[in-house]
């Protein structure tokens, strides 16, 4: 059974009056609103625009960004913070707050990586930031929550939990900050000045971000928990078979959450009540925030021979597909934008995928293990990795340019080679090949396959050709390669085509021969005629 514990300004008023001999007369009890009024509230953590404010996105978790994708060929910018980063970025108003395990909190310029304050509070820091109102929200494992002023890093005030905020990110709304502790207690706590309002005991530590929707905080431990965000009143509670550290997300009228025994859950927001179960997905542990969007469940899972992405439908549970990590960990809880989906991995990587099939998009290698959370904003990801680096990747990572394109002639046709380009981003599915007749005027001309040739066969000898070509994967198009350029001729590279100028010489030959036959075998005709006509 849950145990609900109020703490706030309750103001009780017990007055009695009493008469000679000590007995009671009368006995009034009074009691103050739980909530204190809020001067100054700051903003809200909720997305608004092309901005990932908050673990997950938004206060429902529901991972999803509308912005315009980007290409390019690799990250933007990296930045090196020296030590591990598990934490999940937040992107507002042009920058990019992340924190790393040796406790310090970082503000990076979003466009150009460029370092614009760091705060450090000398104890690690695992959870993500949660930006509203002009300040920044972060849990420590020194048992704090902390407020700091979102432009210079100066702390506003901190506030001490019980025990250790491990993993668990703030959300920030009407005022308040909600955030999950060790010592099993949800806090609520007032975001202008740092004091208590309430805190919830729950079944066990909370390593799970709250989220917030329709005026209910949701949470997880041992158990599926739906609180009042005004009161702390629990409203409703569902006893999972075992831990979750997987965060809730909202959607729909319905609750999205995972645990550490085989089981992805679906709840009906209201009352608490179980839509489906879905344990036969073959996941041993969910430990990713699920993503909703387009009718969809994206999520990642740990499974006894590695880890898997999938996608299943919102309302059943039933799988739409499922894709192989290399069978490794998938801890990085999804983002999706723009048809595609991004998390990282255990194996170094952060991989994008097209929503609708799971084909693998492309994938960037780290230095090391992602377990951050990707954050999308402005076109890019932003992800940290074990390696202590936060990377920007373009949402789109496009192939460079195939390499040393070279183009002969002889026959009559051109051969265009070239070599595979340094990094592709993911698989090369096809090539493409533009001709033109002048310098900078080439159009599409033909897809070559996935080989590193082409003979261009509709040329005209005499004529000057233009060619580029570009590489394409499930991405899209790469860069365009060097240009190259070549006159049609009879020869190849400027040698001699010896069989060509043979059969040629044959035929030279053979016309010489046959013409001299026949002026001979015309003249002898004539000669004999004369010699006949004598008398």
């Amino acid at each position: 059974m849950l145990m609900l514990v109020m703490v706030g300004s309750i103001g009780s008023m017990l007055s009695a009056s009493m008469n000679n001999d000590g007995k009671n007369k009368a006995v009034t009890l009074a009691l103050q609103a739980p909530v204190p009024r809020i001067a100054n509230a700051p903003g809200s953590s909720d997305q608004s625009g092309d901005e990932w404010p908050m673990f997950h996105g938004a206060l429902n978790h529901t991972g999803v960004a509308v912005t315009t994708p980007v290409n390019e060929t690799g990250p933007a910018w990296t930045y090196d913070t020296y030590d591990h980063v598990y934490s999940s970025p937040a992107v507002a108003n042009g920058r990019v707050y992340v924190c790393s395990e040796i406790g310090k909190i970082y503000c990076i310029n979003a466009v150009t990586g460029a370092y614009i304050w760091g705060t450090s509070i000398g104890s690690s820091v695992d959870t993500s930031p949660a930006v509203a109102g002009g300040r920044v929200y972060v849990g420590s494992s020194n048992h704090k929550l902390y407020c700091f002023n979102a432009s210079t890093g100066a702390q506003i005030w901190n506030y001490t939990t019980g025990y250790t905020i491990l993993t668990s990110s703030p959300a920030v709304t009407g005022g308040r900050v909600y955030v999950g502790s060790h010592d099993m207690k949800v806090h609520c706590v007032n975001a202008t000045n740092g004091t208590s309002m309430w805190n919830c005991t729950a079944l066990n530590a909370i390593d799970a971000s709250p989220a917030v929707a329709d005026g209910q905080v949701f949470i997880i431990d041992d158990a599926v928990h739906c609180i009042n965000a005004t009161t702390g009143t629990l409203k409703w509670s569902n006893r999972m078979s075992n831990h979750g550290v997987s965060s809730p997300t909202i959607a729909n009228g319905r609750v999205y959450a995972g645990n550490f025994d085989h089981q992805l859950i679906c709840l009906n927001e209201t009352t608490g009540a179980v839509i489906w179960n879905n344990t036969g997905i073959g996941i041993n542990s969910v430990t990713s925030t699920p993503a909703i969007s387009g009718g969809c469940v994206y999520i990642g899972g740990q499974l006894a021979s590695g880890g898997n992405f999938y996608c299943l439908k919102a309302t059943t549970g039933e799988i739409v597909w499922q894709n192989a990590s290399n069978n490794y960990y998938i801890d990085s809880s999804p983002a999706v934008a723009c048809g595609r989906v991004y998390a990282g991995s255990s194996d170094y990587k952060v991989y994008c995928l097209n929503a609708t099939t799971g084909f693998f998009a492309w994938a960037y290698t780290t230095g090391d293990v992602v377990w951050s959370s990707p954050a999308i904003s402005g076109g890019h990801v932003y992800v940290g990795s074990m390696d202590g680096k936060l990377y920007c990747l373009p949402m789109i990572m496009i192939p460079f340019a195939p390499q040393n394109l070279n183009a002969t002639s002889g026959n009559g046709k051109v051969t265009l080679s070239w070599q595979v380009p340094t990094s592709n981003g993911g698989p090369i599915v096809d090539y493409k090949v533009f001709r033109g007749l002048s310098p900078s005027s080439e159009t599409f001309l033909a897809f070559a396959g996935n080989v590193t040739s082409y003979f261009d066969t509709s040329v005209v000898i005499g004529h000057r050709y233009y060619y580029t070509t570009v590489a394409i994967t499930a991405a899209g198009d790469g860069v365009m390669s060097s240009e190259v350029t070549i006159t049609v001729t009879t020869v190849i590279d400027g040698e001699i085509n010896w069989p060509i100028v043979i059969v040629i010489i044959g035929i030279i030959i053979a016309a010489v021969v046959g013409v001299t036959i026949a002026l001979y075998s015309k003249k002898h005709k004539k000669k004999s005629k004369r010699t006949t006509e004598k008398p």
